[in-house]
């Protein structure tokens, strides 16, 4: 069928047209011209509605893909306009290319104040995603858009060593704070986030970044800190953060000001909230500090009884090795009177040999003089 505004009329078919139509859809004519009509009209309005339907999906269709290639293209060129900036400024800074350059290096002090252009502290937060020696990084009062703050979002969603960022007195909105919520949802290492004095609501008119954050406080459990303070948060944030609060047992401190215009029940709930988990977190701190002191003592006990033994191994060893000493000693002195007994019965020997063979010789020697003494006699 043609692109018609409304489907044709059977009603303007000749007889015989009526009837081919009819023949060519399957349906056998009733030979009454009204009820054909009726038949065939329900029919083109049936086939008209369908084709409608395609013709409209289609334009939807291509009006979507229109969109996204025209969305696509807006962000390529933004995305080439903003490289361009950011090269502009690092390239005219060399404080800028310095700091980023200790980016990159793994090399920045743990604790960081930077105040520099926003377009600078874009390119600087973009070499930020894969750093490791950043702890602490301040950004107030630097007049950063939402540009800048999307860009700290999705240095959170990856960065694991940044324990404290702050980022109050900027020109903050509701879409840094609904990015600072979906990156804080799955953030295990941040403690500490500020962001006071930003109109987070747009004045009270966009509360989908609070209400992100809000949601993000369910699911959290890293995060102590966080200010709003001054951001306006209004009765519709409040009434989301103190809901969250119901749920999350981690956040000691949220700042919000009566200048936020939040409803007293929602404060008061707050407050509850925040004192529940601080007496969470000080019973926690005196858990711990009691297991610490019987670790110590543990640790005390254990290093004095590994000490005692080893001292007791060290005497029984000083034991057996002085028995040993004693037993050579014994086996040596043994072997020695031995050995002496034996020197002693070869000088016995020696010295009766030596006797036997002097009292030899004296009788021999009397022998003699006594043959001469007769021969004398005998003249």
């Amino acid at each position: 069928m043609a692109d018609d505004e409304e489907a044709p009329q059977a009603s303007d078919l000749s007889q015989k047209a009526l009837r081919d139509e009819l023949e060519k859809r399957g349906i056998k004519p009733t030979g009454f011209p009204a009820d054909d009509i009726r038949l065939l009209q329900a029919r083109f309005d049936q086939e008209w509605a369908a084709e409608k339907q395609e013709r409209d999906a289609k334009r939807f269709a291509a009006q979507q893909r229109k969109q996204a290639e025209e969305a696509e293209l807006r962000k390529r060129r933004l995305l080439e306009r903003q490289r361009a900036e950011e090269e502009d400024a690092v390239n005219s800074d060399a404080r800028v290319r310095f700091w980023i350059d200790l980016v990159k290096d793994n090399a920045t002090p743990a604790d960081t104040v930077l105040r520099v252009s926003p377009v600078a502290t874009r390119a600087f937060a973009k070499a930020l995603r894969d750093n490791t020696s950043l702890v602490t990084l301040d950004l107030c009062r630097c007049e950063l858009k939402d540009d800048v703050g999307i860009e700290l979002a999705k240095v959170l969603m990856t960065n694991a060593s940044l324990r404290k960022v702050e980022l109050g007195d900027n020109l903050l909105g509701p879409p840094t704070a609904a990015a600072m919520g979906e990156a804080l949802s799955g953030n295990h290492s941040l403690t500490s986030l500020s962001l006071a004095h930003n109109a987070l609501t747009a004045n009270e008119s966009d509360f989908k970044g609070v209400e992100a954050l809000a949601q993000m406080l369910q699911r959290n459990t890293a995060l102590t800190h966080l200010s709003l303070w001054h951001t306006g948060v209004g009765r519709d944030g409040g009434v989301a953060l103190a809901r969250a609060m119901g749920s999350n047992l981690t956040v000691l401190m949220l700042e919000v000001a009566p200048a936020d215009n939040m409803a007293l029940t929602e404060t008061s709930a707050l407050c509850a909230h925040l004192s529940r988990n601080r007496g969470r977190a000080e019973s926690a701190r005196l858990r711990a500090r009691e297991e610490l002191a019987r670790k110590l003592v543990a640790d005390k006990e254990a290093a004095e009884r590994a000490a005692a033994e080893s001292k007791r191994r060290e005497e029984e060893e000083w034991i057996r090795e002085q028995a040993r000493l004693r037993t050579e000693a014994r086996a040596a002195a043994a072997a020695q009177a031995l050995i002496d007994e034996e020197a002693a019965r070869v000088a016995r020997e020696e010295e009766e040999i030596r006797k036997r063979e002097e009292a030899k010789r004296k009788a021999e020697e009397g022998k003699k003089k006594g043959k001469k003494g007769k021969k004398g006699k005998k003249k």
